[in-house]
């Protein structure tokens, strides 16, 4: 897949949630679509609701044969890259990539993950899911509102092309004419992740809040929905139009996403830095116009190089706070020489992985504090003694 289909490995998982609620919407706009519409429409809110309940069509049928997903394999390798960061005080954090769209392997995290999580008192994620909804104010920046529709704004062959991609996964519905070309491969990437059994019920960020909470973590919110609903509504029109061009003109599309889609969560569950591929480029492909490569700059600055700095400079503040920690947000904005990582090495801070013998330490330091306990407890006096006054 080009450099620029690529970037939609790092959609964010609100604008998913919105692709989820127009695809089960009820308008007056799929009340005028032919009487086959209707039965595919009822199919695609019942699938909506089977995503979001984590019950995607991958898992149903591994259940039905009693086999994992897909993308499951033995769950005790997983290793993903978690960092002590610190700075020249000795103050420190843990900071970790996170995927949206996961499975059950995120049940069975290493030994050294389970130790830092334990120390942390706050967990840093880019939303809190309590704060997290779609009004009908938000939904609208995604959707045309002058009178026109995607097929005024794109290519004949584009548009059937791109409804064809939904349509043999059962998920189109013309609601979709009335929203712009990012909703469309938002929608892809669901379905993607669903044909391979990742659900955004399994994403790091869910796990995470889920564990913090349970576990009284203070829940820090880096941007929120409000935010990133504003940042992915200042896509320009001509990118958008671009990526629904790209999607649509690629052969096999849904194959190669679902690929592109494993790969990229094996690479996570095995420790492996998640590239943002801003740059990479592809030699077997024709190379972006200069427009074109303007464009794929503006994105990368909108959703990647902007965000990073900013959520560079509030862990510099988690960082010096009385609290422990642990910041976990989209493994692109970590890499690369405008990542989180590179910015805050270039503030002076260092970034070590954590390996299972962190773990040991801290079991270590754990049993001989115990030790000490009880030593302090066995030279106490013998309650006995006619020596220790007694309570009347």
């Amino acid at each position: 897949m080009s450099k620029l289909k690529k970037m939609t490995s790092a959609f964010l998982a609100g604008i998913i949630t919105a692709a989820l609620i127009f695809s089960g919407c009820s308008s007056d706009e799929k009340k005028e679509t032919d009487s086959s519409s209707s039965d595919k429409e009822s199919s695609v809110s019942q699938k909506s609701s089977a995503v979001q309940s984590s019950e995607t069509q991958s898992n149903t049928q591994s259940s039905d044969s009693g086999e994992k997903s897909e993308t499951s394999s033995d769950t005790n390798s997983i290793t993903p890259l978690i960092w002590e960061v610190t700075d020249a005080e000795g103050n420190k954090m843990y900071m970790m990539g996170t995927i949206h769209l996961g499975d059950d392997a995120i049940d069975h995290m290493p030994d050294y993950f389970e130790s830092a999580f334990a120390k942390c008192d706050a967990v840093a994620l880019e939303c809190d899911s309590s704060e997290t909804s779609m009004d009908l104010d938000s939904i609208a920046q995604f959707m045309y509102t002058d009178g026109t529709t995607i097929k005024d704004h794109v290519s004949e062959e584009d548009y059937n092309n791109a409804v064809k991609i939904l349509q043999d996964s059962g998920m189109f519905t013309k609601a979709y004419d009335y929203v712009k070309p990012f909703m469309w491969l938002s929608l892809a990437e669901v379905i993607a992740g669903q044909n391979v059994g990742l659900s955004a019920d399994y994403g790091v960020d869910t796990m995470l809040e889920t564990r913090g909470r349970k576990n009284n973590k203070e829940i820090i919110e880096l941007e929120g929905a409000d935010f990133q609903t504003e940042v992915i509504a200042s896509l320009p029109d001509e990118l958008q139009e671009l990526m629904f061009h790209e999607m649509a003109q690629t052969d096999d599309y849904m194959t190669q996403l679902q690929n592109e889609m494993k790969e990229i969560y094996q690479n996570w569950k095995d420790g492996k830095e998640i590239t943002d591929n801003s740059d990479s480029s592809d030699t077997d492909e024709e190379s972006l116009s200069e427009e074109d490569q303007k464009l794929v700059d503006e994105y990368n600055r909108i959703m990647l190089y902007d965000r990073n700095e900013g959520m560079a400079d509030k862990a510099e503040t988690y960082i010096k706070s009385d609290k422990l920690t642990f910041l976990a947000v989209g493994a692109a904005h970590f890499t690369g020489d405008k990542g989180i990582k590179k910015i805050m090495e270039d503030r002076g801070y260092t970034f070590r992985p954590l390996t299972s013998k962190d773990a040991e330490d801290i079991d270590k330091q754990i049993s001989e504090q115990e030790s000490a306990l009880d030593a302090d407890v066995s030279i106490l006096p013998d309650v006995t003694d006619p020596s220790i006054p007694r309570a009347a």
